[in-house]
């Protein structure tokens, strides 16, 4: 199971935080395309998903031990 469960209310307020932003999504990057190329957007989105990604999920990350000196199988979450 999960070491860590999320609250109803923790859930809930996750939610509308990212129905929020994904709401003001379409709009922004319309905006961005009148002013910037279509792929330099793309790269810094990219580059804006990885940072946040890596910000919020660095405690949940683990590398596991056999990529430390043999091949390189996957990633694993929660090990």
């Amino acid at each position: 199971m999960h070491r860590h469960s999320m609250s109803r209310t923790e859930d809930v307020i996750g939610f509308l935080v990212m129905s929020s932003f994904w709401a003001l999504n379409y709009p922004l990057v319309k905006i961005a395309l009148l002013y910037e190329d279509p792929y330099y957007l793309l790269v810094f989105r990219v580059l804006f998903a990885a940072v946040f990604s890596l910000a919020i999920m660095h405690s949940k990350i683990r590398i596991p031990d056999g990529w430390r000196g043999g091949r390189q199988r996957s990633l694993c979450w929660e090990c």
